[in-house]
């Protein structure tokens, strides 16, 4: 994935909690809830346009993962998808992807392409990498319909 190289830092995305939640998941919905709360989604979905990682997704899986390494990137951007408020424009071209390569890839597709729902999510803003410690500054953002108080707002 040229992509890897060029634009995103692979300390952000290979985090340790990324890597634990690929290797002990037992179904695809826990390791997308998972993922789905790891700084490495966040960065990714912050680092890339939406048509960027489904370009990703797609050459990715023209060849079955090389090392368990490719599988965590491909976990990762189908997280960080989830995260993009424009998924619905880039669900046909989502659907066309051969996932059968990846275990639990088209579940995990199935799940984030459903009706978005109201959900809040972190957005972390990745400032430098020093001495493996990694500086942020977050933010809480909802997403979706939010009810409040019996209104909707």
């Amino acid at each position: 994935m040229e992509i890897r190289e060029s634009v995103l830092q692979a300390d952000f995305v290979e985090t340790p909690s990324a890597e634990e939640a690929v290797l002990f998941s037992n179904t695809a919905s826990f390791l997308l809830h998972r993922l789905r709360q790891d700084s490495s989604a966040f960065y990714v979905a912050q680092k890339l346009r939406t048509a960027e990682i489904v370009d990703s997704l797609e050459a990715f899986c023209k060849t079955p993962p090389a090392s368990p390494v490719d599988l965590l990137w491909c976990y990762v951007f189908l997280a960080a998808l989830s995260l993009k408020i424009d998924l619905r424009t880039f669900k046909g071209r989502l659907n066309g992807i051969d996932l059968s390569r990846v275990q639990w890839g088209n579940e995990i597709r199935s799940a984030i392409t459903e009706e978005r729902t109201p959900s809040n999510y972190l957005d972390v803003q990745y400032e430098d990498i020093r001495n493996n410690r990694q500086a942020a500054t977050s933010t809480y953002i909802a997403d979706g319909i939010v009810f409040a108080g019996g209104k909707e707002q």
